[in-house]
């Protein structure tokens, strides 16, 4: 989806916890015509959000479309889980 709005000249503002992760899809994404802007954030320290917010509108102007796409899974069976890993992943998702 992220590939064929830059070929159309979008900006697309990726947020991701991972700075390599978000300089991979920079890599990918930035020969395809359109204007990449990756930050780095971890979407379950929610009171920041309205920070991050008002960076991508000072970065790249109006929000025009949101894709969520934040997730996050604990690799191991549920019943393993504790407590602290259930409140992560649901606070998370």
């Amino acid at each position: 989806m992220a590939g064929e709005l830059m070929k159309k000249k979008a900006t697309i503002v990726g947020v991701s916890r991972s700075q390599e992760g978000l300089d991979r899809v920079a890599d990918a994404l930035n020969p395809l015509g359109g204007t990449w802007i990756g930050i780095p954030f971890d979407i379950s320290r929610v009171e920041e959000l309205p920070a991050r917010i008002e960076q991508i509108e000072r970065l790249a102007g109006s929000i025009d479309i949101l894709i969520n796409n934040a997730g996050r899974e604990i690799y191991k069976n549920f019943q393993n889980y504790s407590t602290s890993e259930i409140q992560s992943v649901l606070n998370t998702n």
